[in-house]
């Protein structure tokens, strides 16, 4: 993974991280259910920005498989054989000489 998706990822996070902040603002206002609702949703957002930014330094590193399926392809790696090789046909045999026309 390159440097320039973990720093994506840190700002994908950072803007998830402040909207649960907003939401865990509006939830504190707020009461009943909607209080309950909002706080739920708001430590889960910021349990995801959390969970992004680990996974974005983590995740990399883990089995060094590359991206797999078409990421490979689109960044250069070929694809691997998944056919098997086909057995080579027998050599082929020549024609029979063509036989010597009639005369009338």
């Amino acid at each position: 993974m390159h440097m320039h998706d973990m720093f994506g990822m840190i700002f994908h996070a950072l803007g998830v991280a402040v909207i649960g902040f907003f939401v865990l603002f509006a939830a504190e206002r707020a009461s009943g259910i909607v209080k309950l609702v909002g706080t739920i949703l708001g430590w889960l957002l910021w349990l995801l920005a959390i969970a992004g930014v680990v996974c974005a330094f983590i995740c990399p590193g883990v089995g060094g498989k590359g991206m797999g399926g078409w990421m490979d392809r689109m960044h250069g790696t070929p694809p691997a054989a998944v056919e098997p090789a086909k057995p080579e046909a027998a050599p082929a045999t020549p024609a029979p000489a063509p036989a010597a026309p009639k005369k009338p």
